[in-house]
């Protein structure tokens, strides 16, 4: 059986859960294998997100332990790869590179934001997303 992109796998994710955004992390390996792990949304409004400290910690622990590098936090959006107020303020406070994605005509769509910590440039998240490393 091939392995899913992570591109694959977050168009399954999105088609399965129109309603809500959807959250996680995408990590890489010392070993290059790429992985999504995804945080539950606490949100009651379907067009926002709210993930709680113990989960962006416990994935922090997790890449640590198995010596990976977190990327970037992912979520989606309903129509747009754009930022919210919202997410202006939150990426500001937020230690991560931030990538949205959306579905625009069944096909998945992202915008990377580079942390101003972070220099990871956009050809290789693109190139993450579709082909692995």
């Amino acid at each position: 059986m091939m392995k899913l992109s992570i591109a694959d796998l977050l168009s399954r994710v999105l088609k399965s859960e129109p309603r809500k955004e959807i959250t996680g992390f995408l990590l890489v390996h010392r070993n290059t294998t790429q992985e999504f792990i995804r945080v539950k949304n606490l949100s009651s409004n379907c067009y926002s997100f709210f993930i709680t400290d113990q989960d962006v910690d416990a994935i922090k622990k997790y890449a640590s332990k198995n010596s990976a590098i977190i990327y970037a936090f992912i979520h989606s959006h309903h129509e747009t790869t754009y930022m919210s107020i919202n997410d202006k303020v939150n990426f500001r406070l937020s230690e991560f590179n931030w990538i949205i994605i959306t579905l625009y005509e069944n096909e998945l769509k992202w915008q990377f934001y580079p942390n101003k910590q972070e220099s990871i440039n956009k050809e290789v998240i693109n190139f993450i997303l579709l082909n692995g490393l």
